[in-house]
């Protein structure tokens, strides 16, 4: 593509010399400093041997249009001798509208109509290929007729025609697995590009992106539409094309009156509101902006949808882990509450002393801590309908188990003390702890099992769990068998058989649970319909 190279190869270099004063990206230190895309096109332009220092001194930059989503293009007015050369680049179906003439390899011709129609078919083709096209032209004026105050869109006109440049930006190996695991989890994955219509088609392909029978939405077509029927769109469009950034703001404020929870992603000046607007914003870290990287919740290290969604799935994990734990926090305590109070109510013999209360909360710590918050992700985690958004930290019905076992486990372990309270307080106490702490272990594995839409692993398969749970068994048979330790927690070993009828009262008491709950099945079914 070099001037000369070889017969039969065509001169770029009135292409490529736009590409590199067109631009506010740099290289520097071999790495480009700027929008990704004009890094794209410094790399063409010295591939095609065009220096960038050479240009930026040959043609000193006086004065620019910034790129705006509203015009989709941008303009550099440049110093050539006694002239100014105007370079642009932008959407070619915006920018084809202002070019009046042609640059061939026979020099410049009028752009007549056909010529236009076969520019735009060449336009629609890079755009079926998933392309992103831009479009480049040029203008020349005598230094005397330019002035540069004012407003400089007025030069964007009469312009000659220069050339197509076909961009490349194919989604991650990765993104389809990731777009299709929210498809399973039940997010709605909506893509709003600037690009063309085609071109969204076809990336929207490429990623996995679902859409209602081939429909996608532009951004004229949202601004002919109604507030009702733009909202019936937007719910149900999952691709938008040539959208401006106050359309992407309006996107994402109109799934949230329709009571979504909404994450944006975007890297540029046009997405910053969209970002502030969303309930997350998320900036990429690597080609996003600042005013995007400022502007929103999140910076995406590795620009990497995929993170989103192992974010997702990890932010699933730990909620999970969290209630559960809460759930067994209450009903661990519930039998602690009643069984302080309900033998001095009944003037009897204290229950739980001081140093029983310290041995059940080292115990429940543990518990909570490495069975509960450490349990690995359950495999149905990313299956399951996100939670809605007036839903408390804690189901309803879950609450209700959860205190019903508490409830039913400190009666069977208080009838155990007044049973064989005429036995001593001694025996009776071991007694009551014993199924109190049979309950307890039977409980571990219902709490677990609390919440059926998670698909916890009915037996855990992590050594964590078994060893706590044993660690507190034998706590337990340390009480009971160690004379000394006995004697400290005032309680005597009772006989073998009465040992199995109080450990049979404590599992009774929330073996129950293990009953698969209507309650939850209904809740379940509701959020997957």
């Amino acid at each position: 593509v070099r001037r000369g190279a070889g017969a039969g190869l065509p001169d770029l270099t009135v292409l490529l010399v736009p590409l590199m004063a067109c631009n506010d990206s740099r290289v520097q230190g071999g790495q480009v400093i700027g929008d990704p895309t004009e890094g794209a096109l410094l790399s063409l332009a010295a591939k095609g041997g065009v220096e960038h220092e050479a240009i930026l001194a040959q043609l000193p930059r006086i004065a620019e249009v910034p790129f705006d989503s509203a015009h989709k293009f941008m303009a550099t007015f440049h110093r050539d001798g006694q002239n100014v050369v105007q370079y642009v680049k932008g959407a070619p179906d915006v920018l084809l509208r202002h070019c009046t003439r042609y640059l061939g390899p026979q020099g410049e011709t009028l752009l007549d109509a056909r010529l236009k129609e076969q520019l735009d078919e060449q336009y629609r083709g890079l755009a079926g290929r998933g392309l992103r096209g831009l479009l480049i032209a040029r203008r020349g004026l005598p230094q005397a007729d330019f002035l540069p105050e004012g407003d400089l869109h007025r030069y964007v006109a009469a312009l000659t025609f220069v050339g197509l440049v076909g961009l490349m930006d194919p989604p991650r190996p990765e993104a389809k697995q990731a777009i299709a695991l929210c498809r399973q989890a039940g997010i709605a994955v909506k893509m709003i590009t600037g690009d063309h219509v085609l071109t969204a088609h076809a990336v929207a392909e490429a990623a996995g992106i679902a859409h209602d029978h081939g429909a996608i939405i532009t951004g004229d077509e949202l601004s002919a539409c109604g507030e009702s029927e733009r909202a019936d769109l937007v719910e149900r469009a999952a691709i938008f094309a040539r959208i401006s950034a106050e359309q992407k703001y309006a996107i994402v404020e109109t799934l949230q009156r329709a009571g979504h929870i909404v994450a944006m992603t975007g890297d540029g000046v046009n997405d910053a509101a969209a970002l502030r607007r969303a309930d997350i914003g998320i900036a990429m870290g690597n080609r996003g902006t600042d005013v995007a990287r400022a502007t929103a919740d999140l910076v995406l290290l590795d620009d990497n949808f995929a993170s989103i969604v192992a974010t997702v799935r990890q932010g699933r994990h730990i909620l999970q882990n969290i209630q559960r734990s809460f759930l067994y926090l209450l009903a661990f305590h519930i039998p602690i509450l009643g069984l302080a109070i309900l033998a001095p109510l009944m003037r009897m013999p204290l229950l739980l002393m001081p140093i029983h209360l310290v041995w059940l909360e080292i115990i429940v710590h543990p518990v909570s801590a490495l069975v509960f918050q450490a349990d690995p992700a359950s495999p149905g985690v990313m299956e399951r309908p996100p939670r809605p958004v007036a839903e408390p930290l804690l189901p309803l019905f879950a609450v209700r188990r959860s205190v019903a076992s508490g409830g039913l486990l400190a009666l069977a372990a208080f009838a155990t003390y007044w049973w064989h309270i005429g036995e001593g307080d001694w025996q009776a106490r071991a007694l009551s702890l014993i199924a109190l702490m049979t309950g307890y272990q039977v409980l571990i594995f219902a709490e677990r099992l609390a919440l059926p839409k998670l698909m916890v692993d009915t037996i855990p398969r992590t050594w964590t769990f078994w060893g706590v749970w044993s660690a507190a068994a034998a706590s337990l048979v340390a009480m009971l068998s160690v004379p000394s330790v006995a004697a400290l927690f005032k309680v005597s070993m009772p006989p073998a058989d009465k040992v199995g009828a109080a450990m049979a009262v404590g599992a009774l008491a929330v073996s129950w649970r293990f009953v698969r709950s209507p309650v939850a099945d209904r809740s379940q079914a509701t959020a997957r319909s």
